[in-house]
């Protein structure tokens, strides 16, 4: 869904005011939300989980894999000063929410594409180069620190671990294939994966049993 309001607001919204005043918006809604889900976790005793705020966890996952690049070209590009802090303060409470989300696959992609954008961005490549090590190393800094995010980032590469990600993953995939064998033209229908999977199609072997989508994105 949320891919989809992005491209109907590019689509849409052509004056550049209101181009800004939604991006600042989105900005706002999403620093909120980082900030609800910082509190879930510290009510949690700052342990490891898929705190999200008012959001579903995979819908939080995607704003900040659409947000953290965005606020990081900001930062090396913007012309005001003011909003450019402003940026970076918002940057770090979504970088903060990043972890707290727990959602691997952003984690995967966020930094390729923030690399990306900073590369993108400055005109110095050497500094670009030296600000992503710098940024990789407080990340395995973060991770080693964290017994628990260490165990959630290994468990992307352990393929032959007893809960990997592949091993979970590969089951309600494979379930998600029955379905659109099943139906190739029509589908199941909207939001109806839980209760095709939870009636008809889990396979015995499955790891995550409570699962309400098919782990897609």
């Amino acid at each position: 869904v949320w891919p989809s309001v992005m491209l109907a607001t590019m689509v849409c919204v052509h004056e550049r005011r209101q181009v800004v005043c939604l991006a600042e918006l989105f900005v706002l809604s999403l620093v909120l939300n980082d900030l609800f889900a910082l509190w879930q976790c510290a009510q949690a005793g700052g342990q490891m989980g898929r705190f999200s705020g008012g959001m579903f966890y995979m819908a939080y996952g995607t704003a900040l894999l659409t947000a953290l690049p965005l606020l990081l070209m900001y930062m090396i590009r913007g012309r005001d000063r003011v909003r450019r802090w402003m940026a970076a303060a918002a940057f770090l409470l979504s970088l903060a929410g990043l972890f707290m989300n727990g959602t691997r696959t952003v984690w995967v992609m966020v930094v390729p594409l923030c690399a990306l954008a900073a590369f993108l961005c400055m005109r110095s490549k050497w500094k670009c180069v030296a600000g992503l090590l710098a940024g990789v190393a407080v990340l395995w800094e973060i991770f080693s620190v964290s017994p628990s995010v260490h165990a959630r980032v290994m468990s992307i590469v352990q393929m032959d671990a007893d809960y990997s990600m592949q091993e979970r993953q590969h089951f309600v995939w494979a379930s998600a294939q029955r379905m659109f064998d099943d139906h190739p033209l029509t589908g199941i229908g909207y939001g109806s994966f839980s209760k095709a999977y939870h009636e008809s199609y889990i396979l015995p072997g499955a790891r995550e049993p409570w699962l309400q989508h098919a782990h897609s994105n």
